[in-house]
């Protein structure tokens, strides 16, 4: 670290998980599993209960029958159910990906931080992840009610600008790739959780901001 940074706290028990390799490993799971059926690229178009059963409603209208149905998707939720339109807020993200010279862990924690940013008075996001194999993720932007999925040459310079006050080196490290998303935020920073409807057929899980899958467990019980 820098002798710039001012003070900090150290978290032995931080973890981190690669959404990629859990969404797979997620998948291998299900697929083992008789009583699941994986629809895949299928695009729901429609939710809702009819005699007491929720019907699906596919993009090549198609339909399905359930008799329980949990959206969870996302800033996008509300084009299925409709209430949730005016309550939830996009928040792009911008990360990278760097790769160090390094064969195992090049960082010994993960680190988290806040660096004076160009404008007077405000502050920008700082994080480094390192993986096993040398890479390190870092990160973030945090736009409010940007929607669409890009890359901008402001969000990759406030975001190595950030992570490279913290740990001058990342200047020297090569951007294997870099990607955006857009997380699901709320008006008052909680979740959507529960039952929509009267009958509790259909529920929500959605307004996690970026924390989705660390939430995901005590989301699901």
């Amino acid at each position: 670290l820098t002798t710039d940074v001012r003070f900090g706290w150290r978290v032995p028990v931080e973890g981190a998980r690669e959404p990629d390799k859990l969404m797979d490993a997620l998948s291998r799971a299900l697929a083992l599993d008789s009583r699941v059926q994986i629809f895949l690229r299928q695009r729901v178009t429609a939710v809702s209960n009819e005699r007491r059963k929720v019907r699906l409603t596919f993009e090549d209208s198609s339909t399905a029958f359930f008799d329980r149905c949990l959206v969870s998707s996302g800033v996008q939720t509300p084009l299925l159910v409709s209430h949730l339109a005016s309550r939830l807020i996009p928040v792009r993200g911008q990360a990278a990906e760097l790769c160090t010279s390094e064969l195992a862990y090049p960082l010994r924690h993960h680190i988290y931080g806040r660096v004076p940013s160009t404008q007077m008075g405000e502050y920008d996001s700082a994080y480094l992840v390192p993986r096993s194999d040398g890479r390190v993720t870092i990160g973030v932007t945090y736009e409010r009610n940007e929607a669409v999925l890009k890359v901008t040459a402001r969000g990759l310079m406030q975001i190595l600008g950030a992570c490279s006050r913290l740990i001058p080196d990342v200047r020297d490290w090569e951007v294997s790739r870099f990607w955006s998303g857009i997380r699901p935020g709320t008006l008052d920073g909680r979740p959507f959780v529960g039952f929509t409807d009267a009958e509790h057929q259909i529920a929500v899980a959605t307004g996690h901001f970026g924390v989705g899958i660390t939430l995901a467990p005590i989301t699901a019980i």
